[in-house]
């Protein structure tokens, strides 16, 4: 058997100010994907298109407090299953801890440096 032709169109658009072409749009599709851009043949059907978009990225945003929380969990079954990964954890928070203590007295020596030299 073979393929059914697929019909396409190319859409002449402004976008911006600038025409454009929308070379190989399907003509059976309301919405097309176009890389960055949607073309959609209705503004309900671009509705739709932008609403679902949102949802799949909200679903995404919630996701992520749920995988951080996996991460740290299997952080945590490292550090209890292998002894030199929790020496290593250990080492890294104390090197950060460290840091953020560092850059607090830098930034008030800088401070004092400022009022010493304003006198």
């Amino acid at each position: 058997m073979g393929m059914q032709p697929r019909m396409e169109i190319t859409v002449r658009a402004k976008v911006d100010g600038t025409d454009g072409d929308f070379a190989h749009l399907p003509a059976t599709a309301g919405v097309h994907d176009y890389g960055t851009m949607i073309v959609a043949d209705s503004r309900e059907a671009m509705l739709s298109e932008v609403d679902t978009m949102k949802q799949r990225a909200q679903q995404e945003l919630d996701r992520k407090e749920k995988n951080e929380a996996i991460v740290a969990a299997c952080n945590d079954m490292f550090k209890t299953l292998n002894p030199s990964y929790a020496k290593e954890a250990e080492r890294d928070e104390a090197i950060v801890s460290l840091n953020s203590r560092l850059d607090g007295i830098e930034s008030t020596m800088s401070q004092v440096l400022k009022l010493l030299n304003k006198k």
